[in-house]
């Protein structure tokens, strides 16, 4: 933790994406309550780079084109205006808590309670991160692959429960899943939403196996679900009878 004119508790977390971001709550001094309908600004040394009002959760989101120094700084009728440095890398999250007070205080003003590469805006777009935050499904997230250095796009079905890698020969490995009535189930496979291997009972001896379908460096995200009450209703259908396997693309995310 570093003294500004406040207080930075900071936390390096991994996630992915481009461009920048501070998001955070702003909430009353001593009571930790949410202030609504606050403008929060974000300046750097030429200007205001964007504003914005907190919600009725005293949430915000403000977005920077660029890394640099800039301030955030609040603005309301009834509490004193906070000033506060951060710095955004490029790719940077950085989430804040803002405390405002009636009158002007020395207590810390801004606590900055984690720092993560944003989330990836065509994942976003998509649903990805909405669908992450349920309790269904397996995700790996751009920086899930990263880590993984996957040399095979198979390599990033290992180790998940309810999901067999099988060993193909020279066309490469392929998935099935185990927790539907069919234990050998080849899933559905979609890629940025079009259907590319149907899966299930409509599945052919001829179907390219999951290594030949898409390359690891192609793939920004994969979303897999294991069985068909795991598969969101978007997704899934009476047609779907062992889940399935979503991917997203990078060339898709610059279309």
């Amino acid at each position: 933790m570093r003294l500004i004119t406040a207080f930075f508790a900071l936390t390096l977390l991994p996630v992915a994406v481009s461009g920048q971001r501070v998001i955070g709550r702003v909430l009353e001094a001593g009571t930790d309550k949410p202030v609504a309908n606050v403008e929060v600004r974000l300046d750097n040394a030429v200007g205001t780079v964007t504003r914005v009002l907190t919600d009725s959760a005293g949430r915000f989101v403000l977005r920077a084109k660029s890394a640099g120094d800039y301030q955030v700084i609040t603005s309301h009728i009834t509490y004193a205006a906070v000033r506060a440095p951060v710095n955004l890398a490029t790719e940077d999250q950085l989430e804040v808590v803002l405390h405002l007070s009636i009158a002007p205080t020395e207590l810390p003003a801004v606590v900055v309670v984690g720092r993560s590469r944003a989330p990836d805006p065509y994942l976003e777009r998509s649903g990805f991160y909405d669908r992450k935050a349920a309790p269904f499904g397996v995700f790996r997230a751009p920086e899930d692959i990263e880590k993984r250095k996957p040399f095979a796009t198979s390599d990033l079905f290992q180790g998940i429960n309810g999901v067999r890698v099988l060993y193909g020969g020279i066309r490469g490995k392929d998935i099935r899943m185990t927790r539907g009535e069919d234990p050998t189930c080849p899933p559905r496979v979609i890629v940025d939403n079009v259907i590319v291997r149907r899966g299930g009972r409509d599945s052919r001896p001829d179907e390219q196996p999951i290594d030949l379908v898409i390359q690891p460096q192609d793939i920004a995200g994969i979303e897999i679900y294991r069985s068909p009450s795991e598969t969101p209703k978007e997704f899934g259908g009476m047609d779907v009878t062992c889940g399935v396997v979503l991917f997203w693309t990078k060339r898709a995310a610059v279309r």
